[in-house]
């Protein structure tokens, strides 16, 4: 005659021991929020400096198309500015591209963190159903 069923009391240690890779998997959640929350910063920047060379740019073919109309002076504070501008959106895509790395570092050590807790999960769950099928095997043999 059996008694109780297995894994019914191992469910219920579980939550006991999970405490340190909760805390862990609350720790790099965090970190990947954060670093998401760069990368997005960084992005909504780049566009910004796209749009603002794209504009410059235009306004640089106008006044060359000027130029060769009338025959005027070249405008070089159009062309320092179209080069800065160049310069920025560099600097932005490489800032970019460097916090995009490391959010996705982020999410891959989240993810292990999970597996970790998932296999430790698993674990612990087959060896209190083991424990807990020894103890009733053991109580209905008496």
């Amino acid at each position: 005659m059996r008694v109780g069923r297995p894994g019914a009391v191992a469910a219920c240690r579980l939550s006991e021991h999970s405490g340190a890779l909760d805390a862990l998997l609350a720790r790099r959640r965090s970190a990947e929020h954060a670093k998401r929350a760069s990368l997005a910063q960084a992005q909504a920047r780049l566009e910004q400096a796209e749009r603002h060379l794209g504009r410059l740019e235009n306004d640089f073919v106008r006044a060359r198309r000027e130029i060769d109309r009338t025959g005027a002076a070249p405008a070089a504070h159009l062309e320092r500015a179209v080069a800065a501008a160049r310069s920025a959106v560099l600097l932005c895509r490489t800032e970019t591209d460097e916090l995009r790395n490391h959010a996705l570092v982020a999410i891959r050590e989240r993810e292990a963190a999970e597996a970790l807790k998932t296999r430790r999960m698993t674990e612990r769950t087959a060896r209190e159903a083991r424990k807990e099928e020894r103890e009733l095997e053991e109580a209905n043999q008496a």
